[in-house]
């Protein structure tokens, strides 16, 4: 590296530092502004595990944070729980981590394909229920056994009877 590229790389750190750190002063904002302020999230099983939803969601609210990301669940206990502990300090459930990772709905499998489509009927439910705004999805993986063109195709295929139930 020379000094030009030393130089060029430090300005544009810089400016990377002064506009993030311009964005996130600390201070409330509100209406328009509020609505374009970055939001703070984990994934909940960063938290301790020594820990009670409950108190998994208190500590998420006493550091700031907004939001969860869970796992789909299907248990009505967990979902009661995660509602509860959702509502009593302020901190949502934001989104569902399906993947789809295995099975895969891109796979030449059908029944593999029809396995990933109804766990993720499950994940949409979980979502619902648990008042998140999105699902995480894998729709399609790309290799040495599956190509783009047939990853794409399987995946829209698979996901149009899917809409409903996400809507």
């Amino acid at each position: 590296m020379d000094r030009r590229e030393f130089l060029i790389g430090t300005g544009a750190a810089l400016a990377f530092g002064a506009a993030v750190g311009s964005s996130s002063s600390g201070e409330p904002t509100s209406g328009a502004a509020a609505a374009e302020q970055l939001q703070k999230g984990l994934l909940l099983w960063m938290m301790p595990d020594s820990l009670s939803i409950e108190d998994k969601f208190k500590l998420a609210s006493d550091i700031g944070i907004d939001g969860f990301e869970v796992r789909p669940t299907t248990d009505a206990a967990e979902i009661k729980a995660l509602r509860a502990a959702s509502e009593k300090t302020g901190v949502k459930v934001h989104s569902i981590m399906f993947g789809g990772w295995q099975p895969r709905l891109s796979t030449a499998d059908p029944v593999g394909a029809q396995q990933c489509a109804n766990a993720l009927k499950e994940a949409l439910q979980s979502a619902k229920e648990l008042g998140a705004d999105g699902v995480l999805l894998v729709p399609a993986v790309v290799d040495a056994d599956t190509r783009y063109i047939d990853a794409y195709k399987r995946s829209q295929e698979r996901l149009k009877p899917i809409i409903p139930v996400a809507e």
